[in-house]
Formats: structure tokens, sequence, C-alpha cells
């Protein structure tokens, strides 16, 4: 950030300072400097000369103050302007002049795409903006056929409650609801999908689309699957150990019971997590020779996030969960929407893991807290960043923040990019089962899911889980205009998409290409792929080097009783 100094109250000053005055001098004062002349001329010089230097210096700092200013504008209408390329590239409404979430497009130079090719060779590159994405066209024009006009803006119903948002979104954008699964153009379910609907004679024809893919229970539903998928791909996760793998518990003795330099494992709590879908976790405190002491079993044993950020002047625990939505698996295209701030229900003590008080607030994502009204927007919390780090006096700022060799302005900035970066590790890490057209039976579909994410005094962000559980309870206003922006963006994006598919496949028509999408939204483009993998092309936080970043951390705090 650039500091200008006001030049109104510069100049008013250096006026007020160019004649000399004798107001507010004694007569006796007066009469005694007369009979000193040359003391008078002494002074008078030297008053001379002080001027003559505060007039000069005076000078200097408005020419550079005005230079500066100068800079500053031309440098921020060289932003703007970038801006507005970029958004007519994307071809926005108005050739960029009223973009949705302007300073979110903005914030999106500062960073960039990861291009990876698996085909024949393996390759990765970064691209500089999203807007050098090739197009991406639909492999499979038989999957959108013969769409009956009358059923253009139909949807069929088998959810329950959790669904009536959507809904509301669905009729505010014209929708009409059918009671025959056959008129459907867009089926909602609860959970999980028809097998029926899946087979070969399935009742479904190519035009509709479900909103569950078959493959979102192998992976949301079992933390083992899911954990085997990303272990080699994210950088957000926590050290975690499968306490069923041999080598992981060999891993794990040595981190524990055999590492001399760190000593902080001496101090480390730990989660347990089963395997079983619904199993609750345990915290598990500090302890010596803690490998012995846990039998093999089906879990993951994960590293707890010490030194979390607190919420409020309480310190309070949260967790911050953000959406990505998976429009299309033919490409498959994947977009990152804000989601909202989850708070503990008392306390948060490092250190102390006694009661199961404790324990509920340590393991944000359970207890009883779970579904408390809680629950804060993303506007709070990037108030609540910018109260932790710039109103601290004892924690500096992270070092990203105070470089001037990237655009990365504010905390909250720097906070989502890494949660981006990370649903995007996750995403690349499924692309190739959970969201291949192959997994999925052929037939395409889209999906919303959610990950959740906890942030340490240093601004690091850390991965906690990714899941299919996207329910919002209408309980505080920012969930109800969550819900709203987030669910009309994403029907907007559906219609987009699936007109562009039904264009396709009419008979003779050109290819058309999914990308760039066109509709305003507040969702951002995450990570896109062809079907068969060979292209893919992922958001990447090139200006944040994570490794480089957890090197110094401290240790957790002591174990204390209550």
């Amino acid at each position: 950030m650039l500091f200008v100094p006001r030049l109104s109250q510069r100049s008013n000053g250096s006026s007020s300072t160019t004649t000399p005055t004798t107001m507010g001098l004694s007569s006796a004062r007066a009469t005694t400097t007369a009979t000193m002349p040359n003391f008078v001329s002494a002074v008078c010089l030297m008053r001379a000369a002080m001027l003559l230097f505060m007039g000069a210096f005076g000078g200097i700092v408005m020419y550079a103050t005005i230079r500066r200013t100068h800079c500053s504008t031309a440098a921020d209408s060289s932003a703007a302007s970038e801006v507005r390329r970029i958004a007519s590239l994307w071809k926005w409404p108005g050739g960029g002049k009223n973009i949705p979430g302007e300073a979110t497009v903005a914030a999106s130079l500062s960073s960039s795409w990861l291009a990876i090719t698996t085909g024949g060779s393996s390759s990765a590159h970064t691209v500089d903006e999203s807007s050098t994405i090739p197009p991406f066209y639909q492999e499979d024009i038989a999957l959108f056929e013969d769409l009956p006009p009358e059923y253009s803006k139909t949807f069929y119903n088998e959810c329950g409650k959790n669904c009536h948002p959507f809904i509301r979104a669905l009729r505010s954008l014209g929708w009409q609801k059918v009671n025959s699964l056959e008129k459907g153009r867009l089926i909602l379910t609860f959970a999980t999908i028809n097998p029926e609907w899946l087979a070969e004679d399935s009742p479904l024809e190519s035009w509709q689309r479900y909103a569950h893919l078959p493959t979102t229970y192998s992976w949301a539903h079992d933390v083992s699957a899911f954990y085997e998928l990303v272990k080699d791909r994210s950088t957000y996760l926590p050290a975690t150990y499968r306490l069923d793998d041999e080598e992981d518990r060999e891993l794990l003795d040595k981190t524990l019971n055999h590492s001399k330099k760190d000593t902080g494992v001496k101090t480390h709590p730990w989660v347990l997590q089963p395997y079983e879908d619904g199993a609750r976790p345990t915290l598990v405190p500090p302890k010596p020779k803690l490998s012995k002491d846990l039998p093999e079993q089906g879990a993951l044993l994960s590293k707890y996030v010490c030194h979390s950020m607190g919420w409020g002047p309480s310190k309070q625990k949260f967790d911050v969960r953000v959406f990505f939505f998976v429009v299309t698996l033919d490409p498959l295209v994947v977009v990152y929407h804000d989601g909202h701030v989850q708070t503990s229900s008392g306390p948060y003590r490092e250190g102390s893991y006694d009661s199961d008080t404790d324990e509920d607030v340590h393991l944000m994502n359970y207890g009883e807290f779970k579904h408390d009204s809680s629950k804060h927007s993303f506007d709070a919390l990037e108030e609540m960043l910018n109260a932790n780090i710039y109103n601290t006096r004892r924690r500096r700022r992270p070092k990203i923040l105070r470089s001037s060799k990237n655009n990365i302005d504010t905390p909250m900035q720097h906070v989502r990019n890494q949660m981006k970066e990370a649903v995007a590790q996750v995403v690349h890490a499924l692309s190739p089962t959970a969201f291949s057209m192959e997994d999925n039976h052929d037939r395409d579909g889209w999906e919303l899911f959610a990950a959740d994410f906890v942030i340490d005094e240093d601004l690091d962000v850390w991965l906690i889980s990714a899941h299919d559980d996207i329910a919002l309870h209408e309980d505080v206003y920012s969930n109800l205009e969550l819900g709203h922006d987030m669910y009309t963006g994403m029907i907007r994006i559906l219609e987009e998409v699936w007109t562009k598919q039904e264009q396709a496949a009419k008979d003779g028509a050109a290819p058309v290409p999914i990308l760039p999408l066109e509709t305003p939204s507040k969702f951002e483009l995450l990570y896109v792929s062809d079907v068969d993998k060979n292209r893919n092309y992922m958001y990447n936080y090139a200006e944040y080097d994570r490794r480089k970043s957890l090197r110094k951390k401290k240790e957790c705090a002591k174990v204390r009783k209550n």
C-alpha cells in the first residue's frame, strides 16, 4: 500500500510560514531589541536562513508527493485497464464496466494457473492469466440430444427441506416443478442416486441431469479413500498417518520416538479419525511412546493444528467453510465460491485437553455447536483478519504481506488464495476417478461440495476435510444471502453450459466451447480438464511458497491441568 500525504494541508502550512511577523512580541522586548542592532541583525539572518531551508525542504516534499501521487494514479489506472481487458476477454456484460466482484477479478491477476499435461510425458508449467486457458469442448455430443422445448426449465424434486433454498432460487429464475421424473430437466435428490438411473435401460433421457455424482459416496464418506487419493497432491493437509499401514506406523514411530531435532513432538496433540462413516474423531493429548499406545486399527492419526487464530475478544476457535461446484464432467469444470465461518461455543485454550468441553472446542467440526447460530459471513472474517494482523503489536505481518514483489495486499486475499489452491489440489486428485465420465457411468452430472479449513496465527491455512455436507442452515441473515447468491449463480451457470451442450448436439452444428463462462456470478473458475485428462488447468497461488512458510512454526503450548 502506498501512503500519499494530503497536499492541501501541506500547502496551507507552507503558505502560512512564508512571511515573518512580530505579532506577539511585548513592548519591553521590542524596546530591548531596538538598542541591540547587531543582535537583531544576527537573529534576522538566522530566521532568513531557516525560512530558506524550510522552503526548499517543503518544495522537495511537495514535488515528491505530487510525483508519487501521479505515479500511483497511473499504476492504479494501469491495473484497472488490465482488469477491463481480462473482463472483455471473458466477455462480461458491458465490456467490463460493471463487473460483478471486480476486486476478485483484480486479485486473480496476482496469481497464475498451473497447466498440467499428462498425455505422453508428464510436465507442468504456469500461465499468467486465466484468459490464456484454451477453449474446451464437449467430447460426447450424444449426451445432450433432443431436448423438448417445454422442458427447458423444469425440475423434479426427490429432496427434503435441505433443498428448499435451492428450489426458491430455481423458482426465482423461472423454473417450474413437475411431478413426473420423465419431464424434469434438472433432478434433485437428497443423498444418493437411484441405481435404475445408471443402468443401460435408464428411464432418464440424455438431456436430464441429476444433482449427485454416483462416485461421491466413494470418497466423501470414506476418509481412508479420500486420504489415499489426495495425500500426494495436497500441500495443505496436516501430517497424517494410517494406523493400519505398516509403513505409516514406522514413520510415525520414527517421528514420535526417535526425532532428536524436533522437540515439538513432546507437546503436540493429535486427532484420531476412525474409518467408519460418521464415526466421531477423538483428541489424543501428547504423551511419550504414543505410537506404542495406539493399537493397529482402521483410523487416521493427524497432527493437530496448533496456534490457530482466535475469533473476537474471547478468542473462540473457528473454522472456515468454502464451496466448490462441479458444473459438468464433459469437460470437467469446477468453480469456487466463498462460504461462511463457524465459531466454537466455548473459549479456546490451547494445552488444555482434559474435559469434554475442551475436546469439543478443539475438534471444531464436531460437538454440540455443530449447528449452532455462531455463524459469520466472509465480510466478518475479513474484519477479523484485519484486526488480528494489523491491530496486534506483538505479531508481525506475514512476509508475503510485507513484500513489494507481489500484489497480495490484504490478509483476506492471502487466505482466500490458499483455500482456492487447496481445493484445486483436491479436485486434481479426484479428477481421474471421482470426477471422470467413465467412473460415473458415462453420464454427465453436477454437484456442490464443501471444504473446511483452519487458519493459524501466521495466516497459514490448513485443510481439515472435503465433503458433501453442504446444508446451509438459515438461522442467520448472512447465510440467507449466501444461499441466494450461490444457488442463483449455480443455476445460471448450469443454464449456460447446458445451452452450449445442446447447441453442439444439433445436426451440423459447429463445436461450441464451454469456456469462457459468460454468466455473471460470484463463482471463480478453479479447475478445467478434458475428458481424457490430457489437459488440466488448475488455480495456482504463485506468490506463496508454502513449504518455506511452514519451516519456522512455534511449538504447541505445553499441556496444562485444569
